[in-house]
């Protein structure tokens, strides 16, 4: 009976490690959960991945965000505050951590949902290799080049790229 136990164990353990190196993902598809209410983008916001309108399925993080450690939302963040920015008057302060970086900004918006933020970005310099510096330079350049957001739920999405492309983010439960 341990035998078998221990066969099982080992067995799910490599399916575990290699479930994110499949042909049907690009990266690792992280679990969420989506919770009615109403919700402030004033708030911290784990990264889920990207969208292409219209194309149906997320670009989830490379599997190699997560190395040696589990695959959990939340490695990738971003907070909005009401702080206001030293950079720039009538802007607030945003900032969290990318694929390998962490990062600090300034934005504001408007009422009709459109954001901006300043196109300097603050960034710690911590080298990757290229699939998470690839990855992660498209998220930087997505939060620098903001144009609009909703909030759906417990769900916020930030369009860029001529509203063509969005980020998609779960808030962070405290």
């Amino acid at each position: 009976m341990k035998t078998l136990r221990r066969i099982f164990l080992l067995s799910l353990a490599i399916i575990l490690m290699n479930a994110c190196n499949t042909d049907e993902f690009e990266g690792c598809p992280l679990s969420y959960t989506v919770k009615t209410g109403d919700f402030d983008l004033t708030n911290s916001w784990a990264f889920v991945g990207f969208r292409t309108k219209g194309a149906g399925g997320i670009d989830f993080p490379p599997c190699d965000t997560y190395a040696g450690a589990a695959v959990t939302l939340g490695k990738v963040n971003l907070t909005f505050t009401q702080n206001p920015s030293s950079q720039e008057n009538g802007f607030f302060e945003f900032a969290g951590a990318s694929v390998v970086n962490s990062f600090t900004g300034s934005y504001r918006t408007f009422g009709n949902g459109r954001i901006e933020a300043l196109n300097r970005l603050a960034i710690t310099l911590i080298a990757g290799n290229e699939v998470l510096s690839n990855y992660e330079n498209r998220y930087l350049q997505g939060l620098r080049n903001m144009e609009s957001y909703r909030i759906q739920n417990n769900m916020l999405m930030i369009a860029f790229n001529g509203d063509l492309e969005e980020m998609i983010f779960v808030l962070i439960e405290s």
